[in-house]
């Protein structure tokens, strides 16, 4: 054989049997009221009774009887188990220790504290060497604040971290995160959330699905992506767990922010989609203020799309929008910069009543509209009708206006400030509707529904 080969394999052999050797250094001892000694299967076999105490190094290990592995530096564990190892406290009914590995087992019901954190769980095991517990069966962690519940949890004392796996559920005083896995650092509250994301708020009713929560406690911070989904329930007209009632509102957007502070501010981007009863919206970007019970939508920049409101047979558009909803009724929606109200004329093909401004307010009484304001270069033009039967159309301009409602249709139009109108007679309107428009006449035909709104989401 090659001398440089033997004298490397010399080497590795021997320093195998120097680690070997630097194992067995840390035996166990073991002492208890008493002892009987055995050999079985070739193997020195020690039994302890009674006030059984392990130690290895900086490990105790308390309990009523140890069937002792001299060979194997291992004991069996029956009765009133403990574990001590610094700040951290096992017990088990029953268990095992891995001298060499350092390393614990137990499948007949586990409890971990360190100061902080408590643990449970069916089985588990502890490596004292890392100070890292795996944990499976019906996980429970306990800390100051939240309690985590899972099928496998990993946790990391020394870096006060826990990686949660299967059935995942986070439960705090005011929420509860369920998901398929989490990541959760137990002093900071840092949360990882990934698959299968579902966040239940139970003071207001409000529910978001989503793929990833992304939650950094410092600055209140919340990020959901993989298009989340918002449902607030509605707690007033129908069952608080029904999201079959007609006021329960919608919300979809490719990513979420979530901003817990005094506003308690979602902010949805991309793509925004909300329904709710015959209320429905389209926005790159959405404000939600959940305290408030306010939405704003806004235009991403100069040149994106502006937001459209749908509101029963109504369009709106401008370059932001916000809606007021109050006792789970909508109470006001305001319109600034290009305001524009487009709303047909049912029963027929291409008649639109239409009101332009600078800014439109819409006021609302248990949800049905009353009153309409406009202001700043107002235009206008509505259909007549005289017994049923259309009558031409007025087109008007004017600083500012006032439109009044009964049972949604119009009851009376103030013109304010050096208004002008024009009357045009039925004969020189039929077929020619589409003559008739403001500048800023657009139909938007991407009104979303709730299926649309939901998309691919399992509600649960």
């Amino acid at each position: 054989m090659n001398r440089k080969l033997l004298i490397l394999l010399t080497g590795v052999f021997f320093l195998t049997a120097v680690l070997i050797f630097a194992q067995q250094q840390e035996p166990l001892t073991i002492v208890g009221k008493s002892f009987v000694g055995k050999k079985v299967n070739g193997k020195t076999i020690r039994e302890f009774i009674g006030d059984v105490v392990i130690t290895q190094k900086n490990i105790r290990i308390t309990c009523d009887r140890a069937i002792q592995n001299l060979d194997e530096n291992n004991a069996e564990l029956i009765g009133n188990v403990v574990i001590t190892q610094d700040t951290i406290v096992i017990k088990t009914p029953r268990g095992f220790y891995f001298g060499n590995a350092k390393k614990a087992y137990s499948n007949s019901g586990v409890y971990l504290n360190n100061g902080h954190v408590e643990l449970f769980a069916d089985s588990g095991y502890y490596f004292s060497g890392k100070q890292e517990a795996d944990f499976y069966g019906n996980v429970k962690l306990k800390d100051s604040l939240r309690t985590l519940y899972s099928n496998t949890l990993f946790y990391f004392n020394g870096k006060d971290s826990a990686l949660a796996i299967g059935n995942v559920e986070l439960a705090d005083t005011s929420s509860l995160l369920f998901s398929d896995t989490l990541i959760y650092l137990t002093k900071s509250k840092f949360t990882d959330a990934r698959k299968n994301v579902k966040i239940v708020n139970l003071k207001d009713s409000t529910n978001i699905y989503a793929e990833h929560l992304f939650y950094v406690p410092d600055s209140n911070y919340t990020l959901l992506t993989g298009r989340p989904l918002l449902v607030k329930i509605d707690s007033v007209k129908g069952r608080s767990d029904s999201l079959e009632s007609l006021d329960t509102l919608f919300l979809s957007a490719n990513k979420m922010e979530s901003y817990s502070d005094t506003t308690s501010l979602l902010v949805a981007r991309d793509s925004v989609l909300i329904v709710r009863k015959d209320f429905a919206s389209v926005s790159e970007v959405t404000f939600f203020y959940r305290n408030e019970n306010k939405i704003t939508t806004f235009k991403s920049s100069e040149e994106g799309n502006p937001p459209v409101i749908w509101q029963g047979n109504s369009q709106l558009t401008g370059d932001s929008i916000s809606i007021l909803i109050k006792n789970n009724s909508l109470k006001e929606i305001d319109v600034y910069g290009n305001a524009i109200i487009i709303s047909r004329n049912t029963g027929y093909e291409f008649r639109f009543d239409q009101l332009s401004g600078d800014t439109l307010k819409m006021f609302f009484d248990n949800g049905e509209l009353k009153k309409t304001y406009v202001a700043g270069n107002v235009l206008s033009i509505y259909y007549l009708y005289d017994n049923g039967e259309p009558n031409g159309l007025i087109k008007s301009s004017g600083k500012a206006a006032e439109i009044f409602f009964e049972k949604n249709e119009v009851s009376k139009v103030k013109l304010l400030g050096m208004p002008e109108s024009e009357y045009h007679p039925e004969k020189l309107i039929k077929g020619e509707e589409k003559s008739f428009t403001l500048p800023r006449f657009y139909l938007y035909g991407n009104r979303p529904t709730r299926k649309k709104v939901i998309g691919e989401k399992k509600i649960f």
